[in-house]
């Protein structure tokens, strides 16, 4: 074999690549969930453009976030990293049953979506998965 400057670097690459392949599936879980865990400081969600979640009705406190509990954001808090592979990403809410009824608007609850399909998000988890390529085959 004749090397010359510049040369793919296969074998490397290759390893380089196969490390990328146990450890980005969860850092795109995590900035998932972090993306998720911004609604609640912005009080809105984030599809392709920023949609604030409806104001609560009645006399209450308005020094509380939306959808920030009495008792310490248990909601929020229980948005969690449940799964990462290759394959898919699965984060939700753990334990809360009243979950479905702020993010989906059942009944008579207004909806105030948290989690959810985000072409925001998608474009960032993109950009991220070029960033790691480009780490590996631009060296």
């Amino acid at each position: 074999m004749i090397r010359q400057r510049g040369e793919f670097k296969f074998r490397q690459n290759l390893s380089k690549l196969k490390s990328k392949k146990s450890t980005l599936p969860t850092i795109l879980g995590n900035m998932a969930t972090n993306f998720f865990l911004d609604s609640f400081r912005k009080q809105g969600f984030t599809d392709t453009g920023f949609s604030p979640w409806a104001k609560r009705k009645g006399n209450t406190d308005p020094s509380r976030a939306i959808l920030i509990g009495k008792r310490g954001g248990h909601l929020k808090k229980s948005i969690q990293l449940k799964l990462a592979t290759w394959k898919k990403i699965i984060l939700g809410s753990t334990g809360i049953k009243y979950a479905v009824y702020h993010n989906e608007g059942i009944g008579k609850q207004p909806q105030r979506e948290f989690i959810g399909d985000s072409k925001t998000l998608e474009r960032k988890l993109n950009k991220r998965i070029q960033l790691e390529l480009n780490k590996i085959f631009t060296k």
